[in-house]
């Protein structure tokens, strides 16, 4: 049975291959001729070998017969017919037409719409299509802002439909919108889950959208809106979400990134190293967005200007996890004087308080001091570093619980600020000197380091030990 719809046209075609005369005999040649030509369908006829009846094969064919003798003729005769069938679906061609004619007045006037071939020589009856219909139930179309319009779907996908995509091959969507309020659109997209998919716009107003998975299987949403439409308050619908199955639409378990916060540095700061974790406890990777920086593995490397570094955290996930929202971070490279400064304005200071030698809160301390070991710069602080503690002036102590006493000064130190730190130590109170013990640096995190220096420090030629941490711009 043929079938003719929108999506398709089916029909048949008959092959029958022999190798001898003999027959079952359950209908006579003419038979079977009757019924094809009644039905109209396609026969294909081949004989392999010299036992065949010839002549009975071309009268059942109504296409062409062939002959063969070995496997390869056999191969060559249904390449033919492959290549006749081809030829014959490749003859059809659909029309699509959407009518401008409205609801009847008066109702039940019956029109027709008519196709013709132009320069047709055919004068037959089927030298055109003729269908007759009757325009009591039609309406106009909406204005409105449609996902995927198509003839056969005028009013594109709307929930609760879905778009469904593959996961391993991008994918497409259109827009339009009809009667716009101002003739002319805008178009942006925009995912629910980003780690699902990226979207690409395309065309001069965005009105198509490429969607490329990551390979993984998810359901989310995509948002189109008409920016232009939108904004003038026009009757329609002009932001629309529809639901998006990529793959079989079963999401993988979430994950998320830690990325901590990177330090502002100095253009001459030395190459460093950032951290990332995942919840899954799978590897984060990182790439550079912008900035005066280069990205290797975990290593970054300043080029040694001035500017803004943006760096993203990614972790695509695996068969067992999706893929998390990568996460961004980003750092100023700039001279320690506008470090400074910039810290300091960030706070509650402005003006002449945000200078490195001001005391804006009368507490004896400098901004410079403040910034160097991450005190607090929007009101007075005093603080002394606690043992293991991240915040205050340098704890200065005598250790007098080994063999023999010794001087122990411990201080923050800001990453790659720039900022010169020297621990000194006098015996009077008068000329420091530059302390020149063992020296220890702790990790605290990401912009803090603890560093602790001792020296000795006997009581028999030094009855009395004064020291302090000399700080300074560059």
């Amino acid at each position: 049975t043929e079938t003719f719809t929108v999506n398709g046209i089916e029909t048949g075609f008959l092959v029958a291959l022999t190798d001898g005369a003999d027959s079952s005999g359950s209908a006579t040649k003419e038979q079977v001729i009757a019924k094809r030509d009644l039905d109209g369908k396609k026969i294909y006829t081949i004989g392999l070998g010299a036992n065949v009846e010839t002549q009975v094969l071309l009268d059942l064919q109504n296409t062409f017969y062939t002959s063969a003798s070995n496997s390869g003729q056999l191969a060559d005769a249904f390449g033919n017919i492959q290549r006749d069938i081809i030829d014959l679906a490749n003859s059809f061609y659909r029309i699509n037409y959407l009518s401008p004619k409205r609801v009847s007045n008066p109702l039940g006037i019956q029109r027709k719409m008519e196709v013709r071939l132009k320069n047709n020589t055919n004068t037959a009856l089927d030298r055109m299509l003729s269908t007759p219909f009757i325009s009591d139930t039609f309406t106009d179309q909406e204005p409105a802002m449609y996902i995927n319009r198509t003839v056969e779907k005028l009013y594109g996908i709307n929930n609760p439909e879905a778009l469904s995509i593959s996961s391993s091959v991008p994918s497409s969507a259109s827009a339009i919108t009809l009667f716009p309020p101002l003739d002319f659109s805008n178009f942006t997209w925009s995912i629910g889950n980003p780690a699902l998919a990226t979207l690409t716009p395309q065309g001069t107003i965005g009105e198509r959208v490429i969607i490329t998975p990551n390979g993984q299987n998810g359901t989310t949403t995509l948002t189109l809106t008409d920016t232009i439409s939108n904004t003038v308050g026009a009757i329609g619908e002009y932001v629309k979400t529809i639901t998006l199955i990529i793959g079989t639409g079963i999401s993988l378990p979430p994950q998320t990134i830690s990325f901590p916060t990177m330090a502002d540095r100095v253009p001459t700061s030395p190459a460093f190293t950032i951290t990332a974790s995942a919840s899954s406890s799978l590897p984060v990777s990182f790439s550079l967005i912008s900035g005066p920086a280069t990205v290797s593995g975990n290593t970054v490397t300043l080029t040694g200007s001035v500017g803004t570094v943006t760096i993203r955290a990614n972790q695509a996930g695996n068969a067992s996890f999706a893929a998390a929202n990568p996460e961004t971070r980003s750092f100023t490279v700039a001279s320690s004087g506008v470090l400074l400064t910039n810290w300091a304005s960030s706070s509650v200071l402005s003006g002449p308080n945000t200078a490195p030698t001001a005391t804006p809160f009368n507490d004896g301390v400098e901004n410079l001091l403040k910034y160097a070991f991450n005190m607090n710069p929007a009101g007075p602080d005093v603080s002394v570093l606690a043992t293991g503690g991240s915040s205050g002036l340098p704890q200065i102590a005598v250790d007098s619980s080994g063999a023999e006493p010794v001087l122990k000064v411990a201080f923050l130190r800001r990453k790659g600020s720039g900022l010169i730190y020297t621990p000194q130590r006098s015996d009077t109170l008068g000329a420091f000197v530059a302390m020149t013990g063992t020296q220890t640096v702790t990790y605290i995190d990401a912009q803090w380091e603890r560093v602790t220096v001792q020296e000795p420090a006997p009581p028999a030629s030094a009855p009395s030990a004064f020291a302090r941490v000399q700080v300074s711009l560059p």
